[in-house]
């Protein structure tokens, strides 16, 4: 299941990345391994990143974290994790948190979120990972709140030429594709 819904997901993002011209300016790093020298380090289930970075160790600028048995909790560590560390890379991260017994997928979408006051030990600006858009969908139901959106300024290093940014919504009509993980593995 946690490998269906990280797919699924990442299924629907190619499928916009095609429609809009621009699949050809973001690679997939897969599920490979970030983190700091002689520091933590983390896998994403999936991440992409703009072709204009070109170091094979460069950090994603958009990660998808999935958790079934793994607690919402860690998965959102895993999201402050991948904002704090990442120098700014990573950009946009969606979590995606499947609640098998109550049948739901929880989906958030996190991102840095600007710190007002330099931080006193270090007169530096850290990094403070915020959830920004929230949204759960039921089993068997046709979801009908807000789109999901994710901010094309975010996944790019440099805009493409013809794409004007904020276009990647996931409609309602969109998300409806996780109903079929619950029928194949439930």
């Amino acid at each position: 299941m946690h490998e269906g819904v990280a797919h699924e997901f990442a299924l629907m993002f190619d499928m916009k990345l095609v429609l809009l011209g621009v699949r050809t300016s973001i690679v997939a790093t897969g599920s490979g391994r970030f983190g700091r020298p002689a520091g933590r380090s983390k896998e994403a289930d999936i991440g992409y990143k703009p072709c204009s970075r070109d170091m094979e160790d460069e950090w994603p600028s958009f990660v998808i974290e999935v958790g079934v048995s793994e607690s919402l909790a860690m998965l959102r560590r895993d999201a402050a994790f991948w904002i704090t560390n990442s120098d700014g890379k990573t950009r946009i991260l969606i979590l995606l948190s499947i609640d098998r017994r109550d049948r739901q997928i929880l989906v958030e979408r996190w991102k840095e979120v600007p710190r007002t006051r330099p931080n006193q030990s270090t007169n530096n600006y850290s990094r403070i990972p915020g959830m920004m858009h929230s949204l759960t969908l039921n089993a068997n139901v046709q979801y009908d709140g807000p789109s999901l959106e994710i901010l094309a300024e975010k996944l790019f290093d440099v805009l493409p030429e013809n794409i004007s940014g904020g276009e990647f919504l996931f409609t309602p009509d969109n998300l409806i594709v996780f109903n079929r993980i619950w029928s194949a593995f439930l």
